[in-house]
Protein backbone atom coordinates (compact mmCIF):
# COMPACT_ATOMS: atom_id res chain seq x y z
CA UNK A 1 0.00 0.00 0.00
CA UNK A 2 1.19 3.27 -0.88
CA UNK A 3 -0.09 6.90 -0.06
CA UNK A 4 -0.05 10.11 -2.21
CA UNK A 5 -1.41 13.45 -0.74
CA UNK A 6 -2.32 15.79 -3.29
CA UNK A 7 -2.83 18.99 -1.81
CA UNK A 8 -4.53 21.13 -4.17
CA UNK A 9 -7.54 18.39 -4.01
CA UNK A 10 -8.28 18.77 -0.74
CA UNK A 11 -8.75 21.06 2.07
CA UNK A 12 -11.91 23.56 3.02
CA UNK A 13 -11.66 26.23 1.22
CA UNK A 14 -13.96 29.75 1.65
CA UNK A 15 -15.90 30.99 -1.08
CA UNK A 16 -14.76 33.66 -3.18
CA UNK A 17 -16.61 36.84 -2.58
CA UNK A 18 -17.69 37.06 -6.15
CA UNK A 19 -18.29 33.55 -6.38
CA UNK A 20 -19.59 32.26 -9.79
CA UNK A 21 -20.80 28.80 -7.95
CA UNK A 22 -23.84 30.97 -5.89
CA UNK A 23 -26.33 28.13 -7.15
CA UNK A 24 -24.00 25.75 -4.74
CA UNK A 25 -26.01 26.95 -1.52
CA UNK A 26 -23.20 25.05 1.20
CA UNK A 27 -20.73 27.95 1.58
CA UNK A 28 -18.04 24.76 1.61
CA UNK A 29 -18.66 23.18 -1.56
CA UNK A 30 -18.99 26.48 -3.00
CA UNK A 31 -15.61 27.80 -2.23
CA UNK A 32 -14.44 24.74 -3.22
CA UNK A 33 -15.93 25.08 -6.59
CA UNK A 34 -14.44 28.03 -6.50
CA UNK A 35 -10.80 26.49 -5.86
CA UNK A 36 -11.30 23.80 -9.35
CA UNK A 37 -10.16 26.52 -11.71
CA UNK A 38 -6.99 26.74 -10.29
CA UNK A 39 -3.81 25.39 -12.44
CA UNK A 40 -3.09 23.46 -9.23
CA UNK A 41 -5.93 21.56 -9.08
CA UNK A 42 -5.88 20.73 -12.77
CA UNK A 43 -1.89 19.64 -12.74
CA UNK A 44 -3.00 17.25 -9.22
CA UNK A 45 -5.87 15.85 -11.58
CA UNK A 46 -3.58 15.07 -14.27
CA UNK A 47 -1.21 13.63 -11.55
CA UNK A 48 -3.96 11.35 -9.85
CA UNK A 49 -5.02 9.90 -12.85
CA UNK A 50 -1.72 8.87 -14.06
CA UNK A 51 -1.19 7.80 -10.69
CA UNK A 52 -4.62 5.92 -10.99
CA UNK A 53 -3.70 4.30 -14.26
CA UNK A 54 -0.41 2.46 -12.49
CA UNK A 55 -1.91 1.16 -8.90
CA UNK A 56 -5.10 0.78 -7.58
CA UNK A 57 -6.35 4.00 -6.20
CA UNK A 58 -8.56 5.50 -3.54
CA UNK A 59 -9.69 9.34 -2.50
CA UNK A 60 -10.69 9.54 0.97
CA UNK A 61 -11.73 12.21 3.27
CA UNK A 62 -13.02 12.15 6.74
CA UNK A 63 -16.21 12.84 5.26
CA UNK A 64 -18.14 9.28 5.38
CA UNK A 65 -20.52 10.12 2.35
CA UNK A 66 -19.20 11.67 -1.42
CA UNK A 67 -22.36 13.18 -1.60
CA UNK A 68 -21.82 15.40 1.46
CA UNK A 69 -18.09 16.13 0.72
CA UNK A 70 -15.96 17.88 -1.95
CA UNK A 71 -15.42 14.21 -3.49
CA UNK A 72 -18.71 14.75 -5.32
CA UNK A 73 -16.82 17.80 -6.82
CA UNK A 74 -13.63 16.22 -7.19
CA UNK A 75 -15.79 13.05 -8.66
CA UNK A 76 -17.20 15.23 -11.24
CA UNK A 77 -14.01 16.72 -12.65
CA UNK A 78 -12.92 13.08 -13.07
CA UNK A 79 -15.92 12.23 -14.99
CA UNK A 80 -15.70 14.80 -17.69
CA UNK A 81 -12.33 13.36 -18.08
CA UNK A 82 -13.66 9.60 -18.82
CA UNK A 83 -12.28 8.52 -15.66
CA UNK A 84 -14.47 5.93 -14.12
CA UNK A 85 -15.17 6.24 -10.37
CA UNK A 86 -16.62 3.93 -7.96
CA UNK A 87 -18.17 4.72 -4.90
CA UNK A 88 -17.30 2.29 -1.61
CA UNK A 89 -20.24 2.65 0.55
CA UNK A 90 -21.03 0.82 3.90
CA UNK A 91 -22.44 -2.24 4.05
CA UNK A 92 -21.91 -2.33 0.37
CA UNK A 93 -20.45 -3.01 -2.87
CA UNK A 94 -18.83 -0.25 -4.56
CA UNK A 95 -20.99 1.44 -6.67
CA UNK A 96 -20.54 3.36 -10.13
CA UNK A 97 -21.19 6.97 -10.70
CA UNK A 98 -22.70 7.25 -14.38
Amino acid sequence: MDYRHFAALGVLRAPQDNSVNAGLRNASYRGYADHMPDARVDEALIQLIDYARRARTAAMCAELRYSDCHRQLLCDALLVRDVQVRHIRPGGFPNLTP
